[in-house]
């Protein structure tokens, strides 16, 4: 298994583990952006 390496590749190693453990947990996740550079909200609901 290869580890990425750059800004992009640990950001999307980083959104999956976190919409796996979301989703074990019944949840939901959401992303939003305005555009490149613009930086990005992310929205988590977890079930109580």
């Amino acid at each position: 298994m290869s580890v990425p390496t750059t800004g992009i590749g640990l950001a999307r190693l980083a959104a999956g583990i976190a919409r796996l453990l979301v989703e074990l947990h019944k949840g939901t996740i959401e992303a939003s952006s305005d555009g490149i550079g613009q930086g990005a909200t992310f929205t988590v609901k977890l079930r109580c």
